[in-house]
């Protein structure tokens, strides 16, 4: 695999299971191998070296499992200080450290970094161990998967095989129970805080199968379907389409009682420009607006969620 070898959550987890599949390798020996397959060695102690200051052998050992082949580890540090940024050196019994007056290189940037640990990617890619210095803290992450294991396997195979399903889904309108929908995936989005899906629903040809978006959270069950059945019941007029969308521009305008200093950070954190406009995917134009104009949800849906919260035992 190439040096930077960008993979998702669910790529990982594809390939976990492949190795899964041997039974002459464990769990933990199974990840951590394909951590080494994956991941390269040499930015992982870039990053390492000019975010903490110096990347060790003892790093390099916990990372990779060089720890019985000093040889291999040697031989890590060794090619990261020839890495083509130049910006790295041999300090004896330190390790390896960024050079003085050497400029960052692109890949060690604090910006991807910090990126990448938001993405959930491991040390092998960061070059941060959580318990680095005061420790990373990660949320808890609660219903990334259905309300079962075998349908999430059903969903995640669908999506990654690029295969028509059923699900069992329920949404949030008022007085809506759970139905078989027949879909076809086009993409699995993961959103920080859980999995979705975005899918043809095959039971709507009058509006040409249009996209939706489907919660993994909320998906009671799902079963497999006969592919070459189901793109025969299928009409001329039905046209896969195999991304989310494209993006748009909105202008915004700033809250008035907001100080110059707050304008200042929450035009950087919302990624609005000179212009006064950000922009969105269009799929999360609705949550954009919802979480930050205070828009109300429709008056069909069951909203909010909780009634109340109480702190305690």
């Amino acid at each position: 695999m190439g040096i930077e070898e960008e993979l998702t959550q669910v790529d990982i987890a594809l390939q976990t299971n492949r190795y899964f599949q041997n039974e002459n390798i464990n769990q933990e020996n199974a990840i951590l191998f394909i951590m080494k397959e994956t991941f390269d060695p040499i930015i992982f102690v870039l990053r390492r070296a000019w975010t903490l200051g110096k990347c060790d052998r003892e790093a390099v050992d916990r990372a990779f499992g060089t720890g019985g082949s000093p040889a291999r580890a040697s031989k890590i540090l060794g090619d990261a200080t020839r890495h083509p940024s130049g910006s790295l050196m041999w300090v004896k019994r330190v390790g390896v450290v960024p050079k003085h007056g050497a400029a960052c290189p692109a890949e060690a940037s604090i910006d991807l970094i910090l990126e990448k640990i938001a993405r959930g990617e491991p040390p092998q890619s960061t070059g941060i161990f959580d318990d680095d210095g005061v420790g990373i803290v990660r949320p808890k992450i609660r219903a990334l998967s259905t309300l079962s294991e075998a349908a999430t396997r059903v969903v995640v195979e669908g999506a990654l095989r690029d295969e028509p399903i059923q699900i069992l889904y329920v949404g949030l309108k008022k007085d809506e129970t759970a139905k078989w929908r027949t879909v076809w995936p086009c993409t699995l989005e993961y959103t920080g805080k859980g999995f979705r899906l975005h899918a043809h629903d095959l039971n709507d040809p009058e509006a040409q199968y249009p996209v939706k978006l489907f919660l993994l959270s909320r998906i009671l069950d799902a079963q497999k379907l006969d592919v070459k059945a189901t793109k025969k019941s299928l009409d001329q007029k039905f046209v896969r389409r195999g991304h989310i969308g494209a993006d748009v521009s909105v202008h915004v305008s700033l809250n008035q009682l907001l100080t110059p200093d707050q304008e200042k950070v929450v035009r950087h954190e919302l990624g609005i420009n000179a212009s006064g406009k950000v922009r969105i995917p269009r799929h999360l134009l609705y949550e954009f607006r919802k979480e930050n104009e205070g828009l109300k949800s429709s008056a069909l849906q069951v909203w909010p969620l909780l009634s109340s919260v109480v702190v305690g035992e």
